[in-house]
């Protein structure tokens, strides 16, 4: 898989806007602006995740383009926006993330967000844009409670029947169970588990791990330890305690940095044979850049389909359409947006062609995703149920090589 992001200073990119602290924003809608709407990118793009934000930013870009040579009701014109939430030498800023949505909810022009990359951000925006109708889709959220059970219902209190966000991707309450099957697929019967304790990820750590060990344990597998760890923990007196305790694997809940360290440390240790099992983080550009020949015999999921093995004409139609615009193959995630764009686009068409208010396009447009039933898109037909989350979600399987790439194992659609 060609692992090269596309810079954001290329051509698809002139017309991207960035957005700066609260204030920036609009308050008013000019004579000049009316026939342009505004779709948020909301996502890191400053630090450790630029290069995942700029090559997502450049396949929804292509959707986008798209969309406007079709040409909208109205003689309107899609224009995407930046509401960066990244942070130097970090992930990502809940506190930026937090500016950002209130910037975005404060722009008349904003119909829709496409995002967040990271559950944890969600658990930020999700209150603050529920509570103003605004619509967000995001591809890689994958935390339960952004959407499920008590966790969910506190986010959305200021209009709990008025979901405003969707995602389209699966989660970890089923990516959980899948890392165990991928564990028990390749003869692994004694799992050590990891989770990371850093709250700027949230949950996600504790939430997979909790998730996999439960799954693990169900279908005959032993778990002969688990630990929770930070930033400053010393894996190689750890590695001491997994190599006593006779673990075949390890899994790690956590984000690509640390998944990246630990996997150094085995190799510093002389455990490279020992396999590394992780969720969707492992796939992140920052893990095999760090990592390097390390990665190999390291394991994981992710939460959307893998675009090369889809048999399905708009998937084709995207890979094309992405080769030609950055010279580069796209990967799941990639296409995941993607999609999630054409989700959007689609509510918004059918909003437009009602030829409402400015003032009335946000709420109609949240609706239209909210009511719509199969959309064709390049990872599938997509559907939500009242919870906002995708019918039918695809789990695939990856393993690294000695030469820094991506295998595609299998994939499998987890049945509503």
């Amino acid at each position: 898989m060609n692992r090269r992001s596309p810079s954001l200073g290329r051509r698809s990119f002139l017309g991207l806007t960035t957005l700066g602290t609260v204030g920036t924003a609009m308050t008013g809608i000019s004579a000049d602006d009316t026939k342009v709407l505004k779709v948020g990118l909301y996502l890191p793009f400053t630090g450790n995740m630029q290069p995942t934000s700029a090559s997502t930013a450049a396949a929804i870009q292509i959707a986008v383009d798209e969309a406007n040579n079709a040409g909208f009701s109205g003689d309107y014109t899609l224009r995407l926006v930046r509401f960066d939430h990244g942070s130097l030498g970090r992930d990502f800023d809940l506190a930026r993330a937090a500016e950002n949505a209130h910037e975005a909810v404060s722009d008349p022009l904003v119909v829709a967000l496409l995002g967040p990359a990271y559950s944890s951000i969600g658990f930020t925006a999700i209150p603050i844009l529920n509570a103003a109708g605004l619509t967000m889709i995001s591809w890689s959220a994958s935390a339960p409670g952004l959407t499920k059970g008590e966790e969910a219902d506190a986010l959305r209190k200021a209009r709990p029947d008025a979901i405003a966000f969707f995602r389209v991707c699966g989660t970890n309450d089923i990516q959980g169970p899948a890392c165990a099957q991928l564990a028990q697929k390749i003869g692994l019967a004694k799992m050590y588990v990891l989770d990371d304790t850093d709250l700027s990820a949230g949950l996600y750590g504790t939430d997979l791990a909790d998730i996999f060990s439960i799954s693990f344990k169900a279908s005959g597998g032993n778990i002969v330890g688990r630990e929770a760890v930070n930033k400053d923990t010393d894996f190689t007196t750890l590695l001491h305690r997994v190599q006593n305790a006779r673990a075949d694997g390890l899994f790690f809940g956590a984000l690509a940095p640390q998944l990246a360290r630990l996997r150094i440390s085995m190799a510093s240790a002389g455990m490279l044979g020992t396999p590394l099992l992780a969720g969707s983080a492992m796939s992140e550009p920052t893990f095999i850049e760090t990592a390097k020949r390390n990665a190999v015999n390291s394991y994981f999921t992710r939460t959307t389909p893998d675009i090369a093995h889809l048999k399905n004409p708009l998937a084709k139609r995207f890979i094309q359409s992405y080769h030609r615009h950055w010279q580069a193959d796209p990967n799941s995630l990639q296409a995941a947006a993607y999609a999630a764009a054409q989700v959007l686009i689609r509510a918004l068409r059918l909003t437009l062609a009602t030829t409402p208010s400015l003032n009335q396009i946000r709420e109609a447009v949240r609706i239209q995703t909210a009511s719509a039933g199969e959309i064709p898109t390049a990872i599938g037909r997509v559907s939500f149920d009242r919870n906002g989350d995708l019918l039918n979600p695809y789990i695939s399987f990856y393993r690294y090589d000695e030469h820094f790439s991506a295998n595609f194992v299998n994939q499998l659609i987890v049945r509503s």
